[in-house]
């Protein structure tokens, strides 16, 4: 299962480290241990933009990820970052591995993380991420504000687009009434 685009298109999504050093910091390197494997469900590892794309570049990870729904995915060591594990909510997994999806691997009911419980981070934080994290996780929509039926992706356009959809209609609306 991957996720961490927020355009939904599989190109979005920007890393860390462009917020915290700019527009030349998109993308990070790749950080491949070989002890680290795609051997059990659960396995998170980054989902980078060169791999799969028939390019061969690599170190180009930014905000996209992928949990494993099945063991021995050995196919995939090597080429991504893993960089952690679901230890539990397996009930969780086998649910969503059981969704129905589109033609492209979409599921038909929206599947969201809410929320997330770092058990152990080994880390320290960048000291300039302070400024960037918020005070408390935002306040959760009541129930009946939250639609989980509807698939957002059906509707949702990146705001450029948006953008030029709105001034071609300006556009026109100024060239027919510049005719009238």
């Amino acid at each position: 299962m991957q996720t961490g685009d927020p355009t939904g298109t599989g190109f979005g999504g920007d890393s860390i480290y462009k917020f915290l050093y700019g527009d030349q910091a998109h993308f990070f390197g790749d950080e491949i241990h070989s002890d680290l494997k795609h051997s059990k469900r659960g396995t998170v590892a980054m989902a980078s933009a060169g791999t799969g794309t028939g390019t061969g570049e690599k170190n180009l990870n930014a905000s996209q990820f992928y949990i494993t729904l099945r063991d021995d995915l050995d196919s995939l060591d090597g080429e991504h970052t893993v960089f952690g594990e679901i230890t539990e909510g397996f009930y969780t997994l086998n649910r969503i591995n059981k969704a129905y999806v589109d033609d492209k691997g979409k599921p038909y009911q929206n599947i969201r993380i809410k929320h997330t419980y770092i058990l152990y981070d080994r880390f320290d934080d960048p000291s300039q991420l302070a400024n960037l994290i918020p005070d408390a996780s935002p306040e959760r929509k009541p129930k009946d504000e939250i639609d989980d039926d509807v698939r957002l992706e059906d509707d949702w356009m990146p705001k450029d687009e948006e953008l030029g959809i709105r001034e071609e209609k300006e556009a026109h609306s100024r060239a027919v009434y510049l005719k009238v």
